[in-house]
């Protein structure tokens, strides 16, 4: 199987994370880079959505996943975004950066970075 990548480059959402009191009631940006490992032949040769991961679609889902879990932990995050990427057809690994650009003053940003597979 070949192992082509999907990128999803700096999706920016805001959403509740962190275990601070201020940060459980105002809502930070996080920024997420997500690499959907797959075989894009079948897409590329059929020319159809159906044959291949649909990055629009993935990323509403890893939006609303973010949003609604109102996380205490990146790491908590990540692994739910991962989870759910791995459940679609054809994804064989996921590679995910999670960012709080805001997290500390004189830091560009903290985050976690994982891959997981099936």
């Amino acid at each position: 199987m070949a192992e082509d990548i999907i990128q999803i480059d700096s999706l920016e959402i805001t959403a509740i994370i962190g275990i601070l009191e201020a940060e459980r009631v105002k809502e930070q940006k996080i920024l997420v880079d997500i690499d959907i490992y797959t075989d894009i032949r079948p897409a590329a040769s059929s020319r159809m959505i159906e044959h291949t991961v649909d990055y629009s679609y993935l990323a509403k889902e890893a939006e609303r996943i973010i949003r609604n879990g109102k996380y205490l932990l990146l790491e908590t995050l990540a692994e739910d975004v991962c989870d759910y990427c791995l459940k679609q057809p054809g994804v064989s690994s996921v590679k995910l950066s999670v960012k709080k650009p805001e997290a500390l003053s004189n830091a560009e940003f903290v985050g976690v970075r994982i891959q997981r597979s099936n």
